[in-house]
């Protein structure tokens, strides 16, 4: 699939080869593993403009959907991950995430029924994501074991240092992602979570939005300048600390 980058493929070679591709994509994902030995990939899938030159229009849905189940497949199962006091495990799907917003332009595709939370893993996977958003290092209480305030929800596991997300995800997640989604997106995390095991520190976080809510909206406004950039290394607001 590398070679999609530099020179032409045979149509039948690429309907043979990229099924393959897409199921080791798949796999990896579920095992929390570095998608780095699919750097070719990916790099073919941007600047080879694949969904373009080699697909029509219904192959690029089918292909978009299988993102979207694989990467919602993934969600359901974080809340695998988690104990009665924490998560257990670096939440390595928000870099695939930030991977796919660099070569698929529909990540709303997966962003809508995602914070929809029908699931108790996309709840915790919504828990997750907003903490990244809403503590300093070392403050996150979801991830009080691990050494760092995790997660850098601004960072990939791509190789791709050519460009960031696609103009038409970052378009779509300016337009999506603001206080007010925060807050009712953490509202709804807390009803979904109630009786589970996170439910005390999804409170927490309800509690601490008030004295919270200007690192909120500051790393709203910057995190779709961090997602432009191919790999962006820290925040740069006034809290990056």
């Amino acid at each position: 699939m590398g070679d999609l980058t530099y020179c032409e493929l045979q149509q039948d070679l690429f309907d043979y080869l990229f099924p393959v591709c897409l199921m080791d994509w798949h796999f990896t994902l579920m095992r929390d593993e570095s998608c780095q030995h699919e750097f070719e990939f990916h790099r073919a899938m941007r600047n080879g403009n694949i969904f373009q030159k080699m697909m029509n229009n219904d192959q690029r849905q089918e292909v978009f959907e299988f993102f979207r189940d694989s990467f919602l497949e993934r969600l359901d199962s974080e809340s695998e991950s988690v104990t009665s006091t924490s998560v257990r495990l670096k939440p390595k799907w928000i870099y695939r995430f930030n991977s796919l917003g660099m070569v698929m332009p529909r990540i709303d595709l997966i962003w809508c029924p995602w914070w929809e939370m029908e699931t108790l893993g996309r709840a915790v996977a919504a828990l997750e994501y907003l903490s990244g958003l809403m503590y300093l290092e070392g403050d996150n209480p979801l991830f009080r074991e691990q050494k760092r305030a995790l997660p850098l929800i601004f960072a990939n596991d791509s190789m791709n240092f050519d460009a960031g997300w696609l103009e038409e995800n970052l378009d779509f997640l300016k337009q999506e992602l603001t206080v007010d989604f925060f807050q009712s997106s953490l509202s709804r995390a807390v009803r979904r979570l109630h009786g589970h095991q996170l439910e005390n520190i999804a409170q927490q976080f309800l509690d601490d939005l008030p004295i919270c809510r200007d690192l909120v909206a500051a790393r709203i406004e910057e995190l779709p300048c961090l997602l432009a950039e191919a790999q962006p290394d820290r925040w740069t607001g006034r809290f990056t600390y």
